[in-house]
């Protein structure tokens, strides 16, 4: 098992990491209304407010992840927010960033 994998992330990248009282959504991604996730709470992040099909359940877009280690907790909120908000200022100025125009 990966030891110390949020030092690890940071040292490789050179990513300073999310503030905890980051809004895991951004504004603009918001399609409904809901909880409002900060990157801060390590338990899990009820994501219905980037909108879902009336069929599906509520809980579908909850993610889960307080029996994961710290590190891993770490590393899985990290990603996801690296997921869904891919022009973050702080990705962008790290160079780790979606490219405006992808090659062909």
């Amino acid at each position: 098992m990966v030891q110390h994998a949020q030092k690890l992330t940071l040292e490789v990248v050179k990513f300073p990491g999310f503030p905890k009282s980051q809004p895991v959504l951004p504004v603009e991604a918001r399609l409904d209304s809901g909880p409002a996730p900060r990157f801060g709470d390590t338990d899990s992040w009820d994501l219905t407010a980037l909108g879902k099909p009336p069929n599906e359940r509520a809980n579908i877009a909850v993610f889960h992840y307080d029996s994961l280690p710290a590190d891993w907790n770490y590393l899985v909120r990290s990603f996801l927010m690296v997921l869904l908000n891919p022009m973050d200022e702080k990705l962008v100025a790290a160079g780790l960033h979606r490219p405006e125009k992808l090659l062909s």
